[in-house]
């Protein structure tokens, strides 16, 4: 009982961050294109409290706190679709501050700067971490081999409860102890980190790795093993250890290496996430991947009892994480409206209401279903 009420807590404040920091772009730019705001809201339904500031916005705390919302001049709705019946006497001064009425690269701007400050706001994150506490490196030299108790993992291993004979994939492809990965795949790596990253996106697809074996370079290649991670997480992986640590903290109190290390985290992290949904949209993905509330509050859970830092790296992964769906191009989402305009820009016409009606539409029943199919994988790992 007592981990259920610290995952809720800590799944709640990170949220609400999350969503504070996404809102607030949409209304800061807002701001700054002369359109005013009326609501600024954390969560959703009946208000708890709120307080109005000097330009008119009121900012509130709502009952369901699952998102939130600015509303701003003219709107129907928190959507910002169309003008409000009560404002269509406004005076044509006041008309300058709907939202409706700015440019289309105005209102693009707008819908951009929310999924924009959550990236932004994770790589902050990511920067302040990698400047203060570091990120100490191995070398990519092998140290080691996982066998059987890794490949015993595998998802198309028989369940008979014997072990695999097997070795694991690198040790199967004729690499050995001491050998240093260069490049696999013609990308450069030169710590343990960089080749996990470049494995992990490979989805298990045969990669071709350059080492260094006593001052002579050899190639080899390697077909990953696919590990049944927690939570159902299919991961890739080649069974080898690291363990030899570069002599200095490449990262930890220097400027411009902090800067790279959390471009090179939000790229990283960027590029897996739109591999995925690419994938989901083309129906090659693993469904079991989707993560709701329920996973991710219990990460929340562990993070916040692992401590501060531990939390506050995985507020920087949802948040890039939601700044990043809300780009997809699926209606209701920000990235739904942005691709609007710009089929509005390319055509030089306003998509008519009743396409946005059923293109809104389609959408919500998209959110809806992977929402669903996400609840349903949280609940399979709960009772697994």
């Amino acid at each position: 009982m007592y981990d259920t009420l610290i995952s809720i807590f800590a799944f709640l404040a990170m949220i609400t961050v999350v969503v504070f920091v996404h809102e607030y772009g949409h209304y800061i730019v807002g701001r700054w294109c002369g359109v005013k705001a009326e609501v600024f809201s954390l969560g959703f339904g009946k208000k708890l409290f709120s307080r109005k500031d000097k330009n008119g916005c009121d900012w509130r705390v709502s009952l369901l706190p699952l998102g939130g919302y600015v509303k701003f001049a003219g709107d129907m709705n928190a959507a910002s679709g169309t003008v409000s019946p009560e404002h269509a006497h406004a005076t044509a001064e006041e008309k300058k501050a709907f939202f409706q009425n700015k440019t289309l690269w105005q209102k693009a701007a707008i819908v951009l700067a929310g999924p924009a400050f959550n990236i932004i706001f994770s790589w902050l994150i990511f920067f302040y971490l990698a400047f203060s506490i570091g990120a100490p490196a191995l070398r990519s030299e092998i140290t080691g081999f996982a066998k059987d108790e890794a490949v015993a993992m595998r998802s198309d291993v028989p369940k008979d409860g014997a072990l695999p004979s097997r070795d694991g994939a690198a040790m199967r492809a004729g690499l050995a102890v001491g050998d240093e990965f260069v490049a696999i795949n013609g990308i450069k790596v030169s710590t343990a980190e960089d080749v996990r990253r470049v494995v992990a996106l490979s989805e298990g697809k045969p990669l071709r790795a350059e080492v260094l074996r006593k001052y002579e370079k050899l190639v080899f290649n390697i077909k990953p093993d696919i590990i049944q991670g927690e939570g159902g997480l299919k991961i890739p992986m080649i069974g080898v250890y690291f363990s030899k640590p570069l002599p200095d903290d490449p990262v930890k109190g220097k400027f411009l290496p902090a800067i790279s290390k959390a471009t090179e985290q939000t790229v990283f992290i960027s590029q897996a996430t739109f591999d995925f949904f690419t994938k989901l949209f083309i129906g090659k993905a693993e469904m079991e991947n989707l993560s709701g509330p329920i996973r991710i509050g219990q990460m929340a859970g562990d993070a916040v009892q692992t401590g501060f830092l531990s939390f506050l790296q995985l507020t920087s992964l949802i948040s890039l994480s939601i700044g990043l769906i809300n780009l997809l191009p699926i209606p209701m989402l920000d990235g739904g409206h942005l691709a609007m305009y710009a089929m509005q820009a390319i055509t030089r016409k306003e998509p008519t209401a009743k396409f946005k009606e059923w293109m809104f539409k389609a959408g919500f029943v998209a959110i809806i279903c992977l929402m669903g199919v996400a609840m349903l994988n949280d609940i399979n790992a709960f009772f697994s």
